[in-house]
């Protein structure tokens, strides 16, 4: 934590307020990779499993639960080294830029790398899916229960489940998007000439004056 008088004294007045925030930034990050570093510990995910040994004791270790397992994450890394590659062998190509060894000169070698994704890391996925497929969920419920002038269903249909995933992804990943994710267009309202105005208050008229 930086010293309020000590930048007081050596920081401009100009610059002080972007150093109170970086210096927020970093504790808050140093912080959250502690928490995320000790989350396995959590009583929730732990599971205890007992095995027993050919000698007929019985060994019990701890298991920590995990959304997606470690496979999982290595494919997630895998793509996304591919697609940064493909980027850069695309934007070298144009700017003409040489890439690749001496022996294979042009190409870009990517399969050996497989980038590490840390714990911490691990578990903030793990927290952003949980909570993503429960506002689906939730969604899909909110979607069944309006049918009341129908036989309601006993569980989520398919079709319920498709449009609460749609709703969520609209309200998610909507506001963040470069476009709208969904448009609807107004059907257009036709103009009336002027001729069928006039008739129309004519007739208006006339029956206000019958009444």
């Amino acid at each position: 934590m930086v010293s309020v008088n000590r930048v007081n004294r050596e920081v401009e007045r100009s610059r002080r307020s972007a150093v109170f925030v970086l210096d927020a930034n970093n504790r808050a990050a140093r912080t959250f990779n502690k928490l995320w570093g000790v989350a396995k510990s959590a009583p929730f995910l732990q599971k205890k499993i007992s095995r027993k040994l050919p000698d007929g004791s019985i060994k019990r270790t701890t298991r920590t639960n995990h959304l997606v397992n470690s496979h999982a994450f290595r494919i997630l890394a895998s793509g996304a080294a591919l697609k940064a590659a493909a980027q850069l062998k695309t934007d070298s190509d144009r700017l003409r830029i040489p890439i690749g060894t001496k022996d294979n000169p042009g190409e870009l070698r990517t399969a050996a790398w497989l980038p590490n994704i840390g714990k911490p890391t691990q578990h903030l996925f793990e927290q952003f899916l949980s909570a993503y497929t429960q506002e689906c969920v939730l969604n899909a419920l909110t979607i069944k229960e309006s049918f009341f002038k129908v036989k309601k269903h006993q569980k989520i249909t398919r079709k319920c489940m498709e449009l609460a995933v749609a709703q969520s992804n609209t309200s998610i990943f909507g506001p963040t998007a470069f476009t709208a994710g969904f448009v609807q267009q107004a059907a257009p309202v036709a103009k009336k000439a002027a001729g069928d105005e006039k008739a129309e208050e004519a007739e208006a008229a006339e029956a206000t004056a019958i009444d």
